[in-house]
């Protein structure tokens, strides 16, 4: 998970899947409220978080700096079950 805002530009990432050491597939998350079949929303160490679903993409390994959290494994299953129908 990376932290957005600042200097750096970074932004909250779920990762969705590792493929090496470099890079990795992640979906952006928001706290700004959002609905539709782009958006899920879930929590994420008792706050709200929505994922972006239309922003789905590889990111560089370099870009995380910290872990934020832990998805809960429910939600998780749920995240890659909205993006595979999307994707579908």
């Amino acid at each position: 998970m990376l932290v957005g805002r600042g200097g750096e530009f970074l932004r909250p990432v779920v990762v969705l899947k590792k493929f090496n050491n470099e890079v990795f597939l992640g979906v952006p998350l928001t706290h700004t409220d959002k609905k539709g079949k782009y958006y899920f929303t879930f929590k994420l160490n008792n706050k709200k978080s929505v994922a972006i679903l239309s922003q789905v993409r590889l990111f560089d390994a370099k870009r995380m700096k910290y872990k934020i959290g832990m998805i809960n494994e429910k939600d998780f299953l749920i995240l890659k079950e909205k993006i595979r129908q999307l994707l579908s």
